[in-house]
């Protein structure tokens, strides 16, 4: 085979999957279902999990608050109040 045969063979093979593809095939349907799952999970947002420990809702907390403008002492006041809300 020469080398313009084989290019013509491999752009064919190539032209025929993609034409399955977008023929409808058994792909088309996952390519639906992921599709639809982000707009299932943006319509229903979900409470965030409650914290296994004390440290974890610390962690979530100081997070939370990590970026304000307040004071080391003014942040921890909020975070042992966050603390405290997340583990009631």
């Amino acid at each position: 085979m020469s080398n313009n045969a084989t290019r013509f063979v491999t752009l064919a093979a190539a032209a025929a999957l993609l034409g399955a593809c977008a023929a409808g095939t058994a792909g088309s349907d996952r390519s639906a279902a992921v599709a639809a799952a982000p707009a299932q999970a943006a319509a229903a947002p979900e409470e965030p999990a409650k914290p296994r420990d004390v440290h974890e809702a610390s962690a979530q907390c100081w997070m939370k608050y990590d970026k304000s403008k307040e004071s080391l002492e003014a942040k921890a006041k909020l975070v042992d109040k966050c603390i405290d809300e997340k583990m009631k």
